[in-house]
């Protein structure tokens, strides 16, 4: 078992938070209500010396982070990496982070996506998001007080139900029961709608495709029994539903650009990446 192995309770498995940063944490809400919307809240603090680039790899999820150097506090909305993508965080920092489950985003904010390459995009740029919007934090505040500052803002910004995005959520969270292991067809078929229609949903409220969601949960899950377990590659394809080992490779190879020996032999977390495109920069 991998020592960087994260909360199993957690929505997304993000290795390379736990190897790279030397303080980070994590915990889930407390509140029953958020559960079903938030996987985590998360602070990375930076030293004197600036952090390397860092991997963010494909898990469907959004974030808002709070990014603070003890001069003010910035707001952002992270849009979800549909491959790998690079993270950068400045010395002296202090970050607080809300990583939504897949959708859960929408049930705080009216968040409509877009096709732009904009990976972070100031929070005042969405309506209703006064209370989120938070600009100043007591970093005297342990991390449990800010949690718990954050659970009360966020019971109080729910967004009625709105239909299309309560029949996503719930196509989403089918999906990630099913491991990924499925298709647009079959979800037409489960769900009484057009794969058009379908389509049409995940773009508005997920950011990406029904398919390429599918194919993120399988990553997924192809990283946490990585994480987990000391199985062979081969074994880790047969778990995780592909064809065989040379697919998950191949799939592999296309969202992390890396070898399935380096996942398991954990060289890809560990190696020093240079060439990253870097989309997140605090």
């Amino acid at each position: 078992m991998n020592d960087f192995l994260p909360n199993s309770s957690l929505t997304a498995v993000q290795p390379s938070f736990y190897f790279d940063f030397e303080d980070y944490r994590e915990r889930k809400p407390r509140n029953p209500i958020l559960q079903q919307y938030i996987g985590s809240f998360y602070e990375i603090i930076t030293k004197s010396n600036s952090v390397s680039s860092v991997p963010v790899v494909p898990d469907g999820c959004m974030d808002i982070i709070f990014i603070s150097d003890y001069n003010e506090t910035r707001p952002y909305l992270l849009k979800t990496a549909q491959a790998i993508l690079g993270m950068c965080v400045s010395s002296n920092r202090n970050v607080l982070g809300i990583r939504f489950k897949p959708v859960g985003i929408s049930k705080f904010i009216h968040y409509a996506s877009d096709e732009s390459s904009t990976y972070m995009i100031p929070l005042e740029e969405f309506n209703g998001t006064e209370k989120l919007c938070i600009h100043e934090f007591n970093h005297n505040y342990s991390f449990e007080a800010k949690c718990s500052i954050l659970e009360e803002i966020l019971l109080q910004s729910l967004i009625e139900n709105d239909t299309k995005m309560e029949l996503t959520q719930q196509i989403a969270n089918y999906i990630i029961r099913q491991n990924g292991i499925v298709t647009v067809e079959q979800l037409s078929r489960e769900y009484f709608y057009s794969t058009r229609y379908i389509n049409k949903l995940f773009h508005e409220n997920v950011g990406m495709s029904p398919k390429k969601f599918c194919e993120i949960v399988q990553l997924q899950n192809v990283l946490s029994t990585v994480c987990t377990t000391t199985d062979k590659m081969a074994s880790v394809a047969a778990q995780t539903g592909y064809y065989d080992q040379s697919h998950m490779n191949h799939v592999v190879k296309r969202l992390l650009n890396t070898t399935s020996s380096k996942l398991r032999n954990n060289e890809f977390f560990e190696e020093i990446r240079e060439n990253l495109d870097i989309k997140y920069f605090y």
